[in-house]
């Protein structure tokens, strides 16, 4: 379907009207193509609107975030005109997404550090250049094993790959082990640092953030 010249001079002053203005985006009319019309926001292409013509002669639309996901939604619209008008909301529902994403980040890195605090602690009578005794590392191998199928449980809500799930397990089993060649003060510091930044791989999208923060708060009894 070819468009208009004025057709796209109006789309793209919608665009420009927007917070993001018309130069984040991308607007290819494929006159022959399905879609025939595709938009997409340049710093996250992941963030698209393309629009098909049916065999029945509806407008059909992908868009990026959707309404109520944040994948892909199809949606059907009685013509052009209508389907354009659906511009506007999309671009905002994008702006939405960074700005929950920005709150889910102050979220969790609140979260960790109160995660490193309860289960990383130090006592003012505990030596950190001792050794830790058999009862305290058959306790903390019971919390890693415990944090191990939660994490493992809710990467695979997330969608998180076979491989990423084996990396962390790999890295909790390194753990535990240090727990009897290292000093306690020297294992606590090494092992928080090591375990957040292996959870925090599984936090890469809003989704991912809280479905770990809020199974990690419940394991060591933060809620």
């Amino acid at each position: 379907m070819q468009l208009r010249a004025k057709t796209l001079a109006e789309l793209r002053s919608t665009l420009d009207d927007s917070y993001f203005t018309a130069d984040s985006f991308e607007v290819v009319n494929h006159p022959n193509g399905a879609p025939f019309l595709e938009i997409s926001f340049a710093p996250s292409p992941n963030f698209f609107f393309n629009i098909y013509e049916a065999s029945d002669g509806a407008i059909v639309v992908d868009e990026s975030p959707g309404q109520l996901v944040a994948s892909k939604e199809e949606r059907h619209y009685k013509n052009l005109a209508t389907a354009l008008m659906a511009v506007r909301p999309w671009i905002r529902r994008i702006r939405e997404e960074y700005e929950h994403a920005a709150a889910l980040r102050s979220e969790v890195d609140d979260f960790l550090d109160q995660f490193r605090a309860k289960v990383f602690s130090t006592n003012e009578d505990e030596d950190p250049t001792a050794a830790f005794t058999d009862t305290e590392i058959t306790a903390l191998k019971q919390s890693l094993d415990q944090l191990k199928a939660v994490v493992t449980a809710q990467a695979e809500q997330i969608k998180a790959t076979s491989r990423e799930v084996e990396q962390f397990e790999a890295e909790i089993e390194k753990i535990k082990q240090d727990l009897q060649g290292m000093p306690r003060g020297v294992w606590k510091k090494v092992a928080s640092n090591k375990l957040l930044k292996s959870v925090e791989n599984f936090m890469g999208t809003p989704e991912g953030r809280a479905l770990i923060a809020d199974g990690l708060k419940k394991l060591i009894g933060m809620e």
